[in-house]
C-alpha cells in the first residue's frame, strides 16, 4: 500500500528515493523496535512492551492529525 501511495505522489528518481528511504526506515524499525521493547520490558516487567506500543501509536496519531491539519489549512488557503 505504501508503494502505491508513493507511486501516486512521486515519479522517476523521486520514486526510487522514496522507496529506498522506506526500506531504510523499515530496517531501522526492525533493528530498534525489538531492542526498545526488550529494554522496556526489562525496566517495567510485563507493562514495558504494551507501553512502547501505546507511545508509538500515540506518536502515529499525532503525526497523522498534524498532516491532516496541514492539508486542511492548505486547502483553505487556496
Amino acid at each position: 500500500m505504501a508503494l502505491v501511495i508513493m507511486g501516486r505522489q512521486f515519479v522517476g528518481a523521486e520514486l526510487i528515493t522514496a522507496n529506498a528511504t522506506a526500506g531504510v526506515l523499515w530496517g531501522v524499525g526492525s533493528l530498534a523496535g525489538p531492542a526498545v521493547g526488550g529494554y522496556a520490558m526489562k525496566l517495567s516487567d510485563s507493562y514495558g512492551m504494551p507501553g512502547v506500543f501505546v507511545v508509538i501509536c500515540l506518536l502515529f496519531v499525532c503525526l497523522t492529525l498534524r498532516e491532516m491539519t496541514k492539508k486542511t489549512s492548505y486547502a483553505a488557503a487556496k
